[in-house]
């Protein structure tokens, strides 16, 4: 991958063109710093400043996380944003809420599956189990917080044997920031959710930034449309460029936000 800062040119010279520029960011990882529990993430005030200051300047911003819609809203924090909960299976927005059809199906499924990750959690405590109302999540960084490798090993094990069980069909599997995310498998990812926001603000120049393996669709959707960039390192990715750490997505944010987009086509 190529260093965000060597784009940035680039970015300068659609801006100068008048292009409106919609930026798409994942939320734990990218925005926020991973924390061993769900609860702990957070962004500061100046951080939350800086994302004010985008949408002051012409930027549109959607945050587009596998976190609940609800949760992620009061994270962020933010009035006239995008929000997309759960990879986007449920999009809020001025004037617009989007809660795609064909999840309803899939509640007795997810309760059965939160059901035996309770146990899971039970035989593993320094795992946590996230209810995330469309979907589930097991995060498993408590493991590797205090490293016991029989322990880990045990695990992984575990989880496999659950996942060959099929328990609860019509869910999918998705490998994330040290956790397992499982939602319904309706043909939906971020990149479709980043496809219908786009679509709606009239297609504007989008630049993205995730983290994780659930962020590689958000990539592709960008493609051809503006750039992509991964946070962090040491994964591949679909990513076409880098940074290092959240601290320098808000330093490329702050940069960004006074070349100010004209807002013409």
């Amino acid at each position: 991958m190529i260093s965000f800062w060597k784009v940035l040119p680039v970015l300068r010279a659609e801006l100068h063109r008048g292009r409106r520029v919609l930026v798409l960011s994942d939320f734990d990882g990218t925005l926020s710093s991973l924390t061993p529990r769900p609860k702990g993430a957070r962004i500061s005030t100046r951080q939350r400043l800086v994302l004010g200051r985008l949408g002051r300047e012409g930027f549109r911003l959607a945050v587009i996380s596998g976190r609940e819609l609800r949760d992620l809203r009061r994270r962020v924090a933010l009035p006239g944003i995008v929000y997309g909960g759960n990879f986007g299976l449920e999009l809020m927005g001025p004037g617009f809420h989007f809660l795609h059809p064909g999840i309803s199906g899939r509640r007795a499924a997810l309760a059965a599956t939160w059901k035996q990750l309770l146990r899971l959690h039970r035989a593993f405590p320094k795992t946590v189990v996230e209810n995330k109302k469309w979907g589930v999540a097991l995060h498993y960084r408590g493991l590797y917080h205090d490293f016991k490798r029989g322990e880990v090993r045990a695990f992984h094990a575990a989880v496999s044997r659950f996942r060959r069980a099929e328990l609860a069909p019509g869910l999918r599997w998705e490998r994330g920031a040290m956790a397992w995310e499982i939602f319904p498998d309706v043909g939906w990812d971020k990149g479709v959710a980043a496809d219908v926001i786009w679509r709606r603000m009239d297609r504007p120049y989008m630049l993205a930034f995730g983290d994780a393996q659930t962020d590689d669709p958000l990539f592709d959707a960008v493609r051809g449309k503006g750039i992509s960039v991964q946070v962090g390192p040491g994964r591949k990715t679909t990513a076409t460029y880098w940074l290092p750490s959240v601290d320098e997505v808000y330093r490329a944010l702050e940069l960004l936000a006074p070349m100010r987009p004209s807002g013409r086509g």
